[in-house]
């Protein structure tokens, strides 16, 4: 039967390399599980579900440097039996609030184009959307809180697509419409973490 050999989240995969190139010592902890052996050019990838509220573990899926960021959208899609275009992924960060990067990738990207260099073991948060994704080149998201210093108050993220080519008084229109708050009571701020006090941020900063 096949197995394959894992040095920490790393599997040897190349069985051309020697002992010493693939960082092998004495003391060396290496474990052998059963299993196909991946090629020198995939990688397991882990997958987690972005909701603070999931049920859904994380799980391993497997890649090659050559495939295709859609066939990988789709594959997932087929696991959480929805629609490609309600998945978006997104790099994920242990130490911060969220995930942040959103990749991206037209019909002929492949995963290294849309994530950059491949390792095994490497963590991509699965973000399900309630409408197709359709973000533009130039578009970016913000992640935006309503801050109520006089109720000190903090509403529930919602997100906001914009342009990076937006003006300050672009943006300052979109918050409006989406908190429903007059553009002259609108001010922004920001926070480094969960913790952070608000910070005030001058429009034109932006």
């Amino acid at each position: 039967s096949e197995f394959r050999m894992r040095l920490g989240k790393t599997e040897l995969k190349d069985m051309s390399m020697t002992v010493a190139s693939v960082g092998l010592h004495s003391g060396s902890f290496l474990s052998i599980e059963k299993g196909e052996p991946l090629r020198p050019d995939e990688y397991r990838l882990i997958f987690s579900v972005y909701d603070k509220g999931s049920t859904y573990a994380p799980f391993e899926h497997t890649v090659s440097t050559q495939t295709l960021f859609v066939r990988l959208k789709r594959d997932l899609a087929e696991i959480f039996s929805v629609l490609p275009e309600l998945l978006r992924l997104r790099e994920k960060k242990v130490s911060s609030l969220k995930p942040s990067k959103i990749f991206r990738g037209d019909d002929t990207a492949t995963v290294v184009d849309a994530f950059g260099p491949l390792f095994d073991g490497r963590s991509i948060a699965i973000q399900f959307l309630q409408a197709p994704d359709a973000l533009g080149k130039d578009d970016i998201v913000l992640d935006v809180q309503q801050w109520k210093p006089e109720l000190n108050e903090i509403t529930k993220v919602t997100e906001l697509v914009v342009s990076t080519n937006a003006s300050a008084s672009q943006l300052r229109h979109l918050l409006s419409r989406l908190i429903h708050v007059p553009e002259s009571c609108l001010d922004m701020a920001r926070r480094w973490s969960e913790r952070a006090p608000m910070e005030s941020l001058p429009w034109s900063a932006w």
